[in-house]
């Protein structure tokens, strides 16, 4: 449940920054930012990045924390590119990773 944000939003990017508690099994401070730019390559074609990432902190460490990156091209409604999640658990003492392809149909 986000306690504070701030959001930047531009014609090319937008930033946001979000901070929050969340419960379970005790109380722990989540943080996330977000950013996302899809300048003009031509008329009709953008470029897209975007990062996301969100980290918890409790009495513990570092319970998790999660990393998304998206790098690709967008026309109209559909965005397509190569994308890349991370995980982390425990203070990092299991992580997973994930690379590939993502193609993005907004309605």
């Amino acid at each position: 449940m986000p306690i504070f944000q701030y959001k930047i939003v531009q014609s090319s990017y937008s930033l946001s920054y979000s901070v929050g508690t969340t419960y379970q099994k005790g109380f722990s401070l989540e943080q996330s930012i977000s950013f996302e730019y899809t300048p003009y390559l031509t008329e009709n074609c953008k470029g897209y990045f975007s990062v996301l990432a969100i980290g918890n902190l409790d009495d513990s460490g570092y319970p998790r924390g999660l990393q998304f990156i998206r790098l690709g091209v967008k026309q109209n409604k559909i965005m397509y590119g190569l994308a890349s999640n991370f995980d982390q658990f425990n203070n990092g003492k299991k992580t997973l990773e994930n690379i590939g392809a993502f193609v993005k149909y907004n309605f």
